[in-house]
């Protein structure tokens, strides 16, 4: 993919020695303000932390979907509703890579289910066409379809998380790639089967992207024809991997992102900010000042068990302060904080009614200020505002699941909504899942099987919400 982050433009350059640091940023940053430079203290963590800090989108494993579509088939309902397919579609999927059995799997699942057989029984797998990449593809004829679900949203609950999807047309026509509705899904690779020699499989590529993928390759050669299975498969692994990082490019992708990276950024500046001459007696940083009111008055609420007033909350925010602060939880509470109970759901959680309570308050300090107001209130307004600012859904303290699963110990139903609708992921099974089973193996220890217990104990309300507010996605999230 061409990047032009390093690109400078003008004729090139003869330099002797090395460029002086300040003509170097105004160089590459118009309009730079030496007054806005802060000497940091170098260290080995800071070292550390800068080399790491886009190691998240480095990734060796990939998951893809995999869509059927017949001749007259047109909506995506029709495409997730596929139980049968043809011979021509069977042996591209064995082109495409190897069949594995799901129990007991080993290698990159991509989200499917390994342990009770959920995801159906066999799936599409390869490793090693490009260097050691894994690609679990999620074949929608292969995951198990429910007669009673028009939307089958256990298939589109993988496919549709997908950034990147294979369409199979046993016959080849234009496809939209505004067909499914999905936040995620962006680029499509179309293959249809064409004849050109007697006992001969060829396949016809078009690649179909939604507004904001930039370009990348590899380019389509010209027919796009591949009549060498090998060939095919290397382009095909070669393209969806290659789409799936340019996707990330795309607003819809990346914004959030960027928010969550420059959040991180600035944590790492404050803490290595040399420290000023005491002499001086300087005031203190205006961010670090409102650093200390935002913790203040989380403190406070906690104590009483009432959310901050969203007008001060979003203003301490807006003024620079870090929602990521740790927050000390207070050792006992004036009133218990308010709970919005599940009114809409009758069936009860096979827990007992003690177990159902409010979880027990933690000597541990809270993550962030999202975790904070999840004890707090189910309002969603916190939620989005504190997206918006960077906040960490996903911890880094093991003795705290995911925000999403916070949420759902507290019954938090519209911050779960927010969750799923604004950070990309999370509605992703795996994302979930794959916090319990990484903390279960940490120190966390107790709290952390505690954790998988209450999150796959509630039979009833968090289940039930989960699945609503999934069938709620297909007709508004995926628009």
């Amino acid at each position: 993919l061409p990047d032009n982050r390093g690109l400078i433009t003008g004729p090139p350059m003869s330099l002797v020695g090395e460029m002086p640091s300040e003509e170097l940023l105004e160089t590459i940053l118009k309009g730079f303000n030496r007054q806005k430079l802060k000497k940091l203290e170098l260290t080995f963590e800071l070292t550390n932390q800068l080399l790491s800090l886009d190691e998240t989108r480095l990734q060796k494993s990939y998951k893809i979907g995999v869509l059927y579509c017949a001749p007259s088939q047109q909506t995506e309902i029709e495409l997730f509703s596929n139980t049968t397919t043809s011979p021509l579609f069977d042996r591209f999927l064995t082109i495409l890579g190897t069949k594995v059995r799901l129990l007991g799997f080993k290698g990159f699942a991509g989200g499917l289910d390994t342990r009770n057989g959920g995801s159906g029984e066999y799936s599409i797998y390869d490793s090693g066409t490009w260097k050691n990449f894994e690609i679990m593809y999620h074949v929608c004829t292969l995951i198990p379809y429910v007669k009673s679900d028009k939307h089958q949203v256990t298939r589109k609950r993988h496919i549709g998380n997908d950034i990147a999807c294979i369409v199979f047309q046993d016959v080849r026509r234009p496809f939209n790639p505004y067909t499914i509705r999905s936040q995620f899904l962006h680029v499509y690779v179309v293959v249809s089967p064409v004849r050109i020699n007697v006992g001969t499989d060829a396949y016809w590529i078009d690649i179909v992207c939604k507004d904001g993928v930039p370009y990348f390759g590899p380019a389509l050669p010209e027919p796009p024809i591949f009549d060498d299975p090998l060939a095919l498969k290397k382009f095909l692994v070669a393209t969806v991997i290659n789409g799936r990082n340019a996707a990330w490019k795309a607003p819809k992708l990346s914004e959030p992102f960027l928010r969550a990276r420059s959040a991180t950024i600035r944590d790492i500046v404050d803490k290595a900010i040399l420290p000023q001459s005491v002499a001086a007696t300087p005031p203190l940083p205006k961010r670090f000042s409102q650093d200390v009111a935002l913790r203040k008055l989380l403190k406070e609420r906690l104590k009483v068990g009432i959310p901050p007033p969203l007008d001060q909350f979003k203003m301490l925010l807006e003024n620079g302060a870090n929602p990521n602060i740790r927050i000390s939880q207070p050792r006992s509470l004036s009133s218990k904080p308010s709970v919005t109970p599940l009114d809409t759901f009758t069936h009860h959680s096979s827990l007992s009614e003690s177990e159902l309570t409010l979880p027990q308050r933690s000597v541990h300090k809270l993550p962030n200020a999202l975790f904070a107001i999840i004890i707090l209130c189910d309002d969603p307004l916190y939620c989005k505002l504190l997206i918006n600012h960077g906040v960490e859904v996903i911890p880094n303290d093991s003795n705290f699941p995911n925000a999403f699963v916070f949420a759902a110990r507290y019954k938090r139903v519209q911050i779960m909504k927010c969750l799923l609708e604004n950070v990309p992921g999370l509605s992703d099974s795996e994302s979930v899942d794959a916090v319990i089973v990484d903390n279960s193996g940490s120190s966390a220890g107790t709290r952390a099987r505690d954790i998988k217990r209450i999150w796959t104990g509630f039979t009833g309300e968090v289940k039930k919400l989960k699945n609503q507010i999934i069938n709620n996605r297909t007709n508004n999230l995926y628009k």
